[in-house]
């Protein structure tokens, strides 16, 4: 009876320590993962810094970002890192103070000598100011170093009206410009040998009326007409130009969009209301590109809408309300718009699938009695759609998201993935007089989800590149840089059986800080599956991958172009959180029961010890 009792006694012992294990382990996954802001981590020591772009400078896998200091007179790169506890290292860095108090407004990685390695195009004021920019390009080097005395010397386009577009028009997988030179007439740069200068060839003419570009535009270079080569949409004063791509090298116009001809409820605009950028994503999952502009009817912006362009069906646009009321508070919030203001000049959105259900969300500042806000709009079902006249989809301001802790003043969010785990963050950047700090957002998900991550090189290679070791493994870093253009889509199954068709844009706008990731992240909800296609193309070329393994990141090298079944495909797996919560949660278990086993191993010694101690004195009556 004894023996049972104290069996039962160690049975519960164990099973509650057991129970106390799980419920340490899973406590301190929980606070982890609610520990949402990482700026310590990512811009510890950086109070005065803007966001301008992403990208791998170094080619060591992990994102970089270049940001704009020193009263924006100097551009540094931030390099990303694996060490868990400094995200960011400092890296490089060139002042452009020897130009007196003009400011440097953008900043475009790209690979313009076609050499491999990434250089740096930065726009820096002209001296006549009024929206002429001069145009510097620091070129890379397999000593990942700049020349910034010799590069910041002299612009290699001088007194350019507006910022350009990045896009390649030859084909050559170098990068190009578009854009307006000093007499406001649309030009195409050609870059090549970086000892020459670039070739400048005039758009061609069209048979509309041409119009003024917008300033700031919001031009892109996108495939609208899915036949796998980018095409041109250019953003002007009444509306927007769309030229397709030709298959060697240009474009080609197809037709305007005219705002102040649209009919119906979008009648007027332009007269009482305003329009910001536009952005580029499939809003449905449908397998095809929208065009989504924000719009405010009234001067006041209480009734506001998102603009929605299906080119596959209509020519007009689809009209999607947004309530920018704060249903608690009750105060109405406005689209943040200001001129001559960085990051403020109009109303800007950016596109990144924040919780990986597969639809693409937005950010968007907002401002309200002087106070500006980042929030997020989260894009669900509309359930009262009808699909002739209306999207199946809207975006709901999420108006209790963590980004209202960083304090007032937050003048722009755009997405980063800091911890490559195909989970979006979010790098906020608050305005304090005339310094810009920026602040990390680690994006901690309540449940387990997918994604695949696809990144589309450029494939130029260079002997000078020397091998090194990444995260990813090691390899010879002469796969170039980002492409702008290609177009990615993949299909799947998710676990109801309901087919999903999602389909993005790499690096589609790159002015006045379009901060795009050079990546594509789509999310898959909670579908364990296998991907079932996933497709790259570029310059009318194609290449399908079938069974992708979620979870996973894909770097494409289209090289040779002409030859897609040529093309390199590397695949690497991330593994889920749920996965990595059970490895920890197991391995602290099974440690628990060893540990319970040794000190029940030690017991039973001790007792059975003592047990013939007691044996070895015991008075024996039968031998009296």
């Amino acid at each position: 009876m004894k023996i049972n009792s104290e069996f039962i006694s160690s049975r519960q012992f164990l099973k509650r320590f057991v129970i106390y294990i799980l419920f340490v382990l899973d406590l301190k996954v929980l606070c982890s993962d609610t520990n949402n802001n990482i700026t310590h981590l990512a811009f510890d020591g950086i109070r005065d810094g803007l966001p301008a772009a992403y990208g791998d400078f170094n080619s060591d896998e992990l994102t970089d970002i270049f940001i704009i200091t020193n009263n924006q007179q100097r551009v540094q790169i931030l390099y990303g890192s694996s060490d868990s506890d400094q995200l960011f290292k400092p890296g490089f860095q060139c002042n452009f103070n020897h130009y007196d108090d003009r400011k440097i407004t953008s900043v475009v990685p790209g690979d313009f000598d076609g050499d491999a390695f990434m250089d740096i195009l930065i726009t820096l004021e002209h001296e006549d100011r009024e929206n002429y920019r001069d145009i510097f390009i620091i070129y890379g080097s397999d000593s990942e170093e700049f020349n910034c005395t010799e590069d910041t010397k002299k612009p290699v386009i001088k007194k350019m009206y507006g910022e350009p577009l990045v896009l390649d028009y030859n084909h050559d997988m170098s990068v190009d410009l578009f854009g307006l030179d000093h007499e406001k007439k649309r030009k195409f740069w050609i870059f090549g040998n970086r000892s020459k200068e670039p070739e400048v060839i005039d758009m061609e003419w069209h048979d509309q009326p041409v119009k003024n570009i917008r300033i700031p535009h919001s031009h892109a270079i996108v495939d609208i007409n899915h036949d796998f080569n980018a095409d041109l949409i250019i953003s002007c004063e009444e509306g927007y130009e769309i030229w397709y791509g030709k298959p060697d090298k240009g474009f080609q116009f197809d037709q305007a969009i005219q705002l102040e001809k649209l009919q119906g409820p979008l009648l007027g605009l332009l007269s009482s209301g305003f329009y910001g950028q536009s952005v580029f994503m499939d809003v449905e999952l449908e397998g095809r590109i929208n065009m989504v502009v924000p719009v405010c009817w009234t001067s006041d912006c209480k009734n506001a809408s998102l603009l929605v362009w299906d080119f596959n069906r209509k020519l007009y646009p689809y009209v999607v309300p947004i309530s920018l009321k704060n249903p608690t508070t009750g105060d109405f919030w406005l689209f943040a718009h200001e001129k001559n203001q960085l990051y403020e000049e109009t109303v800007t959105l950016r596109v990144g699938d924040f919780n990986l259900d597969g639809y693409p969300d937005i950010l968007a500042t907002l401002m309200h009695g002087g106070i500006k806000q980042t929030y997020l709009l989260k894009n669900e079902p509309y359930h009262g759609a009808n699909h002739e006249k209306t999207l199946s989809r809207k975006f709901e301001v999420q108006w209790n998201n963590g980004f209202k802790d960083y304090g007032n003043n937050i003048i722009q969010g755009s997405f980063f993935d800091f911890y490559q785990d195909g989970t979006l963050d979010v790098i906020l950047v608050q305005k304090n007089g005339n310094q810009y700090q920026p602040f990390a957002f680690r994006n901690s998900l309540d449940y387990d989800a997918n994604f695949i991550k696809a990144i589309v090189l450029t494939g130029l290679k260079n002997k000078k590149s020397p091998s090194s070791m990444t995260p990813l493994g090691k390899h010879r870093r002469y796969y170039g840089s980002n492409l702008p253009g290609p177009r990615i889509e993949f299909n799947t199954t998710t676990q109801e059986g309901d087919k999903q068709h999602g389909t993005a844009a790499q690096l589609s706008q790159s002015a006045y800080c379009a901060l795009q990731l050079p990546y594509t992240v789509f999310g898959l909800g909670r579908t364990p599956n296998f991907v079932d296609s996933l497709t790259v193309g570029l310059y009318t070329r194609h290449k399908h991958h079938s069974q992708v393994i979620p979870n996973s990141q894909i770097i494409v090298v289209p090289s040779p172009v002409d030859k897609p079944d040529q093309w390199q495909v590397q695949l690497f797996v991330t593994p889920s959180k749920l996965i990595l919560k059970s490895v920890f949660a197991m391995s602290g278990v099974c440690l628990a029961i060893l540990l319970i086993i040794i000190g029940l191993h030690f017991k039973e010694k001790r007792e059975d010890k003592l047990e013939k101690l007691a044996e070895a004195h015991r008075f024996h009556f039968d031998a009296m």
